[in-house]
């Protein structure tokens, strides 16, 4: 700028470093009178934990996945062993005897089984769109400067 600068005021969302002669100061918001030699600079966002959460996220989100498909495997298992068991034929009194006590064991579990609640996809796709719309986000500076102009002398 070729005109003096009275005054600087700034606000931003991230903090802001300045320096006030040879020491540094940081804030939300600034106000500086008389600046000789200002200098502004963005300062990137860190999105190191963002990322990291991104991730924490989908592993977590996988997790739950095969969790849930190992218990809805393990149920489907029991019904196709009672399948089986209450199909066979012709077996001799013995193995008759070892197939109805596996039949009620395996209609006992089956029973008594707590089926799963599926993965909320809808939750997960709700959290990651807002991970990932952070990752997104600039910092924001909001800035006033009051410039001091001398009145020219007119003939």
């Amino acid at each position: 700028m070729s005109q003096p600068v009275v005054k600087v005021t700034a606000q931003s969302e991230q903090e802001l470093y300045y320096f006030e002669g040879p020491i540094m100061k940081k804030g939300n918001e600034l106000s500086v009178e008389y600046p000789n030699g200002a200098r502004f600079q963005q300062l990137a966002i860190d999105n190191a934990e963002t990322e990291f959460a991104l991730k924490q996220l989908d592993l977590q989100h996988k997790a739950n996945e095969a969790a849930y498909q190992a218990k809805v495997a393990e149920l489907e298992g029991y019904r196709a062993e009672l399948y089986e068991h209450t199909n066979r034929k012709e077996l001799s009194d013995y193995e008759e005897g070892k197939r109805r006590t596996r039949i009620r064991e395996l209609t006992e579990r089956i029973k008594g089984f707590e089926k799963p609640e599926p993965v909320n996809l809808e939750l997960y796709r709700v959290q990651r769109q807002m991970l990932e719309y952070k990752l997104r986000e600039t910092a924001h500076l909001n800035a006033t400067i009051l410039i001091w102009q001398a009145q020219g002398e007119q003939n």
